[in-house]
């Protein structure tokens, strides 16, 4: 009787033991989920929290066609030298008009010797290297530095930013920028966005105007006054606190 006693009471024993192993790999099961999902849940926030950062852009774009090069018209130069003078012209014999021809060469030495039209036409500025302003004024008004043909600035468009619009530039086909801020100019170029996803231009926390532009230089070949080329721009705005 004693010894099955004693077996009963070793059994009791082991069973407690045993109960309370359980309960210590149950609990720290369930403490190891517990942290498990608290960490998903960490990274989840996290990725709600960048999603919510990132401001959602709107694409914009814009473009058109310009010739590679503008051409006098009227008459070929070569080196400065070409008509300065172009009239109608008849026959010895029978009086007939045979066109319009060169009846003078030499030096270009006023605005009104060239043909400007090219450019004047299509909305460009006439520029003229080495010559005096007030003399641009005046057509009439001459000077040595007209012997050399000027270059024709053709704006193809205009994009206005406020304080804390920034302009991402994400194409730029063959147009030059030209920022002012505040009075003050900068200019950038296609190179710029060299190797970027984009180009951030300068002057975000003011009010500015961007200008795109191209400088088209004189040809005196008429075969390639005809030829014409794409410009395009897309690029984004975006918003920004300004400190």
């Amino acid at each position: 009787m004693t010894a099955a006693k004693n077996v009963y009471a070793l059994m009791l024993a082991l069973v407690i033991v045993l109960s309370g192993c359980f309960g210590m790999t149950g609990n720290d099961s369930d403490a190891q989920d517990s942290g498990t999902d608290e960490n998903d849940d960490e990274m989840d926030g996290g990725s709600d929290h960048d999603d919510d950062d990132d401001q959602d852009r709107t694409w914009y774009t814009s473009g058109g066609t310009y010739p590679v090069e503008w051409i006098d018209p009227s008459f070929a130069v070569s080196g400065g030298w070409g008509c300065i003078d172009w009239g109608p012209s008849y026959d010895p014999d029978t009086g007939e008009y045979l066109g319009e021809t060169c009846r003078e060469e030499g030096y270009r030495n006023s605005a009104s010797q060239w043909n400007l039209s090219a450019c004047i036409d299509a909305g460009g500025l006439v520029l003229w290297t080495n010559v005096p302003a007030e003399a641009t004024e005046n057509n009439s008004s001459t000077h040595s530095a007209f012997r050399y043909a000027p270059s024709c600035k053709i704006e193809f468009s205009t994009i206005n930013t406020a304080s804390g619009e920034v302009l991402l530039i994400y194409q730029w086909d063959e147009f030059y920028l030209e920022t002012t801020c505040g009075g003050v100019p900068a200019a950038a170029y296609p190179s710029s966005l060299s190797g970027k996803e984009y180009y951030v231009v300068t002057g975000g926390a003011m009010d500015c105007q961007h200008i795109l532009y191209k400088t088209i230089s004189y040809s005196d070949n008429y075969d390639e006054s005809e030829e014409m080329t794409i410009w395009s721009v897309v690029y984004a705005i975006q918003d920004a606190t300004v400190v």
